[in-house]
């Protein structure tokens, strides 16, 4: 069994009042792990262990409903469980997938319990919950069980968490006695990696909304796990440069915002970042832009052209780290989508093949399919005007 699981988003509206939980960002870093959860891990169930908003009570949960929406649209069976700053379980389930009292995937058995906050951001798990424990294997089910709660549920010693179960030796004597292997949470912002106690397995989920925007990949066989800590930043150390920035005036941008991407960039654990967009878009409209490829540059019609809007917008969030640059497409003579007067105006030129004279090719004549895209791109590199060729074997994806 394969989890991906995720906890403390905190999303907001708006920067929350400890500034290291970056709330405001939190569909964006949910929509970045989904990403690397369906592409690389997928797992057999995504867990959402609690604290998806900020302030569930301020009425503002717009983003529970677009974080549902998010897990829906991966195609994998999800799991949610509410934390202190969401909503009351029973609001917090009219906008997540009821499970409660347990949902089975995959041959596990996924407990689900919401237990009231005790003094000091505790919790307890009051009789009614204790008694669902021990009727989680009323149906005869023999096999692994797996218990969700947002308050992690851990040993008592060998870890730093200091939210604790004021009834702790209870649950975990009822764990022995159903045969609870796994116990999951969150909560505990640094998380806690897996822990073992008489062949029980205790974990909590580090907090999305805090630097390094952390999540937990866990294989679990019904014994044993293993677990991954996955960072959507990148180490610091490494001083990485994106030189491969679009803003809104793509159209094919999906929310990008110039003005909040160096906060992102340094979130990310970037050194700096290159605006650069496409020149074609910049220059033609979305359905004249093939008239460019075929025609070049002079076939614009100046009343489509944005470059000089592109420029006005970037310029002022510009830094020594942060350059402006375009994204120039190749014509299919060789030559880049570039007015004269706008090379000064960059400090870094990406090239870049996205079509080519004969699509059809892609499918039906790989060897000329292979031959324009070879000519196209040695045309840009030996044109010497470029410090790099962007995404170059992306183009063999449109045989597929």
């Amino acid at each position: 069994m394969k989890m991906a699981i995720l906890s403390d988003i905190h999303a907001s509206e708006y920067p929350v009042a400890i500034p290291t939980r970056k709330g405001e960002w939190g569909l964006h870093l949910v929509r970045r792990a989904l990403a690397r959860i369906t592409r690389w891990i997928k797992p057999d169930v995504i867990l959402v262990l609690g604290d998806v908003n900020n302030d569930g009570n301020s009425g503002n949960i717009h983003h529970l409903d677009a974080i549902r929406d998010e897990l829906d649209a991966t195609g994998i069976p999800f799991i949610s469980v509410p934390g202190n700053h969401d909503q009351q379980p029973a609001d917090h389930y009219r906008h997540m997938p009821d499970h409660r009292p347990y949902r089975d995937v995959a041959g596990v058995r996924f407990a689900v319990f919401c237990d009231p906050e005790a003094p000091g951001y505790c919790a307890t798990r009051l009789p009614a919950q204790m008694d669902a424990m021990r009727c989680l294997r009323h149906d005869g089910f023999s096999g692994p069980i797996a218990m969700l709660q947002h308050v992690p549920v851990l040993p008592e010693r060998g870890h730093f968490n200091p939210y604790v179960y004021t009834n702790l030796p209870e649950v975990l004597a009822c764990m022995r006695e159903m045969r609870i292997g796994l116990a999951l949470g969150g909560h505990y912002h640094p998380g806690v990696m897996p822990m073992t106690m008489e062949g029980m397995v205790f974990a909590a989920a580090p907090a999305l909304c805090e630097m390094p925007f952390s999540f937990l990949e866990l294989d679990w066989d019904g014994t044993s796990a293993s677990c991954r800590r996955h960072t959507l930043a990148m180490p610091t150390e490494f001083g990485l440069v994106d030189t491969h920035v679009h803003t809104h005036f793509a159209y094919c941008n999906e929310n990008m915002e110039p003005a909040r991407m160096a906060e992102l960039s340094s979130m990310m654990g970037l050194s700096g970042f290159v605006f650069a967009e496409h020149s074609s878009h910049l220059l033609f409209s979305c359905d004249t832009i093939r008239t460019g490829y075929e025609h070049g540059v002079a076939a614009r019609v100046p009343a489509h052209c944005r470059m000089d809007a592109y420029f006005e917008t970037i310029r002022p969030l510009c830094a020594p780290n942060i350059l402006p640059g375009l994204e120039m497409d190749i014509d299919f003579s060789g030559q880049p989508f570039i007015r004269p007067e706008d090379l000064s105006r960059i400090r870094f030129a990406l090239a870049a093949v996205h079509q080519i004279p004969n699509p059809d090719y892609a499918k039906t004549n790989p060897a000329a399919f292979a031959e324009d895209v070879y000519h196209l791109s040695e045309a840009a590199c030996r044109s010497g005007r470029f410090q790099a060729l962007a995404h170059p074997l992306r183009t063999f994806d449109w045989r597929k």
